[in-house]
């Protein structure tokens, strides 16, 4: 596996939602330093954040910026790497097609890095995202932590992991 699309809020942030906006990053436990080990392994990794999830709540460019630089901090400070942030920061009924589940944002991202898709696992924790991995042709990866369900959510050709040290394991080994 060449890159791993990881999605912000719930994979690497806690996901406080702006409406609470507190200027700060709170990272999950181990996803610094998984993407850390991704990074020394030879695993790319790119976020990926859809601002408009967060609305009613404006959240201007600067808040926005503010925290994917202590997000970029973090992870070069264990050193990771993060090759880009991307988000839609259209309002969801803005009729674009860089919102999830729709694949515009991600079309534009495998074409900049020249990568196809089937070299790319699409983490996340929501099951819209998982249907938009296998849309583009990327390995949906799901992080179900232990104790949490996973019932009604189609996890088919998926691989489920409980946190983001098991995700790099999985992308290290599994052939190109």
């Amino acid at each position: 596996m060449k890159l791993l699309l990881l999605a912000r809020d719930g994979v690497i942030n806690s996901g406080t939602p702006f409406g609470d906006w507190q200027e700060k990053f709170e990272p999950l436990t181990d996803s610094l330093e998984a993407i850390a080990t991704a990074t020394r392994e030879g695993v790319r990794c790119v976020a990926f954040a859809h601002l408009s999830d967060h609305r009613p709540h404006r959240v201007d460019v600067e808040q926005v910026n503010t925290l994917h630089l202590a997000m970029l901090g973090a992870v070069s400070e264990l050193g990771g790497r993060l090759e880009a942030i991307i988000y839609c920061p259209h309002e969801r009924d803005a009729g674009c097609d860089c919102h999830s589940p729709t694949e515009g944002i991600l079309a534009q991202l495998l074409d900049r890095l020249k990568l196809p898709a089937s070299e790319i696992g699409l983490v996340t924790t929501r099951a819209d995202e998982l249907s938009l991995a296998r849309e583009i042709g990327a390995l949906p990866i799901l992080i179900a932590p232990s104790g949490r369900a996973t019932s009604g959510v189609d996890t088919r050709n998926a691989v489920v992991v409980s946190d983001m040290g098991k995700i790099v394991d999985y992308a290290v080994k599994k052939p190109s």
